[in-house]
């Protein structure tokens, strides 16, 4: 989520700018460090909701161009909606959310944490592969080695 990749990018940014020219991308660094929490908790709520993949590819685009406070509620409710299926009103939907993020939302937060903690996920992207994990982007060659050394597409 939006922390490990802002992790991953500050301890690689060489790594990240290769990615991004590769893929015709501007990614700038971020100007200074963010309590990602709320924009994570977005994540965790949109992904309740069957839209994180809308959220999650908004959310880094509009963070990387430098134009997403993801430490405001406000913002983070709008591109919440905005990426959402709408099938409510916005302030249904900012009810909803606000009062998800001020509490189950901190707890889903808190779980999600001691999960990656407890599985030893540290970096993105992570794989696993059968309790094995696989750290970044140019761990693929090693992970198709391991699929189909496992022999699944045969199943």
């Amino acid at each position: 989520m939006t922390n490990c990749k802002l992790i991953s990018f500050l301890n690689n940014p060489m790594d990240c700018r290769r990615f991004a020219n590769e893929r015709s991308m501007i990614i700038r660094g971020p100007e200074r460090l963010f309590d990602s929490r709320l924009s994570l908790i977005g994540g965790l709520y949109a992904d309740k909701h069957n839209f994180f993949h809308r959220y999650a590819q908004r959310t880094f685009e509009l963070f990387f161009k430098r134009q997403l406070n993801i430490e405001d509620l406000n913002v983070i409710t709008k591109l919440l909606y905005e990426t959402s299926n709408k099938n409510i009103s916005f302030e249904k939907f900012s009810q909803d959310f606000q009062t998800y993020a001020m509490n189950q939302g901190q707890q889903d937060y808190l779980n999600a944490q001691n999960e990656a903690d407890e599985d030893h996920i540290f970096g993105v992207p992570t794989f696993i592969v059968r309790d094995e994990p696989f750290w970044g982007n140019d761990r693929i060659s090693w992970i198709k080695k391991k699929l189909d050394s496992l022999k699944l597409h045969d199943k």
